[in-house]
């Protein structure tokens, strides 16, 4: 078992610090400075700056949201007193549909080409329309 008197002098550990500081700084230099890890912090940038455009139209959308969610809720209810069916199918394709647009979004956000800005208004109103249209179509089975 090792005893403290087998450590290390501090003055020797002193020593050796600022070499492996400065080799730390210099490796540190060669893989941040490197134009690869440049363009990825640039897509980085690009993608808060989508994120604070999509976030500046969602107190104008929420509202229109809200709505299309809860007609979609009474669609269901007026669709259980007057007996008709629901659609599997059509809720598997929205539902599909609007996590395609949720993903495409993000894919979006990193895309290095230019976008017209009027998409950011666009897609939370068409990932809420879809997702209205399948809680619309969805019907929880009985145990």
């Amino acid at each position: 078992m090792p005893s403290i008197a087998d450590a290390p002098a501090p003055a020797a550990a002193s020593a050796v610090a600022p070499a492996v500081a400065r080799e730390m700084a210099r490796v540190n230099a060669r893989l941040f400075d490197n134009p690869y890890f440049r363009s990825i912090d640039a897509l980085l940038v690009l993608a808060q700056y989508r994120f604070a455009a999509l976030l500046e139209w969602w107190p104008r959308t929420w509202v229109v949201a809200l709505a299309l969610v809860l007609d979609a809720l009474l669609e269901r209810s007026r669709k259980a007193k007057e007996f008709r069916h629901y659609d599997p199918e059509r809720f598997a394709l929205f539902a599909s549909l609007a996590i395609l647009v949720l993903c495409a979004s993000v894919v979006a956000m990193v895309w290095p080409g230019s976008l017209p800005p009027f998409i950011w208004a666009v897609v939370p109103t068409a990932i809420a329309a879809l997702v209205a249209r399948a809680v619309s179509h969805f019907h929880r089975r009985p145990f």
